[in-house]
């Protein structure tokens, strides 16, 4: 029961923050060159669309290493770090060299980290990627969090997720 939570609480979380673009400060997603005003760029965001439905459809069928192959694709084109993080712990479970895995998390967490830091659900997403980096403060943010948070709908999820913490449980309950 607690690992259909864990996979329900990722997929919920990703699915809140999925189409959540990394916008540099300062910039908008147009400055960045995300404008869809030409045919081209709309069947490039199309095709982009499909690749990620695909990716994810492997990830449900345990083609990691193809879908992460897939989602490299993807993020050429859109930066977004819901599926960065998807792409790290993919990464992880292919055998990836360690050390590339943990800088692959620590962007993830770096990114979070400059978006809005009112709101929960991205301390959430960074805090998790910490953790996931090994990140020597990430215990203690993830405690602060916990106690932030407390009386607030997020509570209970924060519990669940943060809440003696098993980084290999986690993964292997996302990509079994």
């Amino acid at each position: 029961m607690r690992n259909l939570l864990f996979i329900l609480c990722f997929f919920v979380l990703l699915g809140n923050v999925g189409c959540r673009e990394h916008v540099q400060p300062g910039k908008s997603s147009v400055d960045q060159g995300s404008s869809l005003e030409h045919p081209n760029q709309i069947r490039k965001a199309d095709e982009v669309s499909k690749l990620k439905f695909q990716a994810l459809d492997l990830v449900g069928k345990r083609e990691y290493e193809t879908a992460k192959n897939i989602l490299e694709d993807v993020l050429e084109f859109e930066n977004d770090l819901s599926l960065l993080m998807l792409r790290c712990m993919l990464g992880e479970r292919t055998g990836e060299d360690e050390d590339h895995v943990q800088k692959c998390y620590r962007s993830v967490a770096e990114g979070y980290g400059e978006m809005d830091t009112d709101d929960p659900l991205n301390e959430i997403n960074r805090i998790s990627a910490l953790l996931f980096a090994r990140a020597p403060h990430a215990a203690q943010e993830a405690e602060s969090l916990i106690k932030s948070l407390k009386g607030t709908e997020l509570e209970e999820l924060s519990l669940m997720l943060f809440k003696n913490f098993d980084r290999e449980a986690y993964l292997l309950t996302i990509l079994p």
